[in-house]
């Protein structure tokens, strides 16, 4: 059976006011376990977000672009590779490309792929508002270990799942899930798949409540895997019970990574218990170099952000060396801030050497035909703005090659 819910969570899910007095739960909103710091280069970074809704509007600033632009700070700066994020509330079939999470990210990092799911049993209504969904966003090397990519088979998005393979075949199956808190709302998660279940009872296990579904479906999922071979990594908002849901997880043979080295985690939404509703599980054989719970406020949410480092040899089977990539060019224009250092570097470069004087006094002298005095000055203005723009590339970006050296026999 699928844990209870906390009993915080409840009164909020059905609009009894909480006691709002400040106490011990909100005095300790700093680092629990291991302090975000620089990621060793044989890691593979992970980070659960509970955004409580997230959006992308490129012409105006909001409360919804701020979420995510702390995200892609978070992101960048300290090299996360799976970003697992849960209740999205997003009906993607509603909005333009570059407003979803596929086009809004391109710029995020050079190499990325993109798993999400939400609740597709019903056509899209007026709004581009969803209660629930989840999405994954795996970035750098660990894109092109992807195997497969998949969601919740009753489409109701309550969870998805990114395989990756390794060596020998090690595969490692990461799912991001959601379970509703129960709760009479209209439009709610739980709403929603109370819809579902009525319409379609002949189809679904001997259960009248979505909380209940949502456990049953996921251990299928999960033993579907580990029947396969699978290493299992579950991470989500499960709303539940921590000591249940512990006991729930170690029957499929999965713990929590993080309090396993740390101890009792804290809590991770600022109106619930003390004990966590967002974990990580993962297969007994996974083990966590680092990890903890980033403080709140860390990211736009009233959820903690979950992280943790596992060496990359327990994933691939070995420790992989860096790719090289064809597209060396420093000078990117899908980046902004390749672009942006770009320019400035020239513009200063160009001033430096009077050009924009020269160029603006060229063209004030001009006549037709040139004069031989002018067709010199125009290429010599010419070679050294090219030279110029050639040295403003080579300092736009970095380009960590040579890791790998050049076998003898071909060098």
């Amino acid at each position: 059976m699928w844990p209870g819910s906390p009993q915080t969570c409840e009164r909020i899910q059905t609009n009894i006011r909480p006691n709002r007095r400040r106490g011990r739960n909100h005095v300790d909103k700093g680092y629990h376990g291991d302090t975000l710091s620089r990621k060793h280069k044989d890691c593979v970074r992970i980070l659960l977000h509970n955004p409580g809704g997230i959006g992308f509007v490129t012409s105006q600033r909001c409360k919804q672009t701020l979420k995510m632009e702390k995200l892609k700070k978070l992101v960048i700066k300290n090299d996360i590779d799976l970003v697992g994020l849960t209740e999205v509330n997003k009906d993607w079939r509603k909005l333009d490309y570059e407003h979803t999470i596929w086009g809004a990210t391109t710029n995020w990092r050079e190499n990325r792929r993109i798993q999400t799911g939400q609740n597709i049993t019903k056509p899209a209504g007026e709004s581009s508002h969803l209660v629930g969904g989840v999405a994954m966003m795996a970035f750098g090397d660990l894109v092109f270990g992807i195997s497969n990519q998949d969601s919740d088979f009753r489409k109701l998005g309550r969870w998805s799942t990114i395989t990756i393979t390794g060596k020998n075949m090690i595969k490692t199956t990461i799912f991001t899930c959601y379970c509703p808190c129960r709760g009479k709302s209209p439009g709610s998660t739980f709403s929603q798949h109370l819809v579902y279940m009525a319409e379609n009872k002949t189809e679904l296990p001997d259960t009248a409540c979505p909380r209940q579904l949502f456990g049953i479906d996921l251990k299928t999922a999960i033993e579907d895997k580990l029947d396969l071979g699978h290493q299992i990594i579950v991470m989500g908002d499960f709303n539940s019970e921590y000591t249940e849901l512990s006991s729930w997880m170690l029957e499929l043979g999965l713990v929590d990574v993080i309090s396993d080295k740390h101890g009792a985690g804290p809590k991770t939404y600022n109106r619930s218990k003390e004990s966590p509703i967002d974990c990580v599980f993962a297969s007994t054989d996974l083990k966590m170099r680092k990890g903890g719970f980033l403080p709140f406020k860390k990211l736009l949410s009233d959820h903690r952000g979950v992280w943790l480092d596992i060496p990359k040899h327990m994933i691939y089977g070995y420790n992989p060396p860096q790719p090289t990539f064809p597209s060396a060019r420093k000078l990117k224009l899908t980046d902004p801030r390749v672009v942006e250092k770009y320019l400035t570097h020239l513009h200063c470069a160009m001033e430096e050497h009077d050009l924009f004087h020269r160029m603006d006094q060229l063209h004030r002298e001009s006549t037709y035909p040139l004069s031989p005095r002018l067709v010199e000055e125009y290429e010599v203005i010419d070679v050294l703005v090219c030279k110029l723009m050639d040295e403003a590339e080579d300092n736009c970006r970095i380009l960590h090659t040579g890791t790998i050296p050049w076998s003898p026999a071909y060098k």
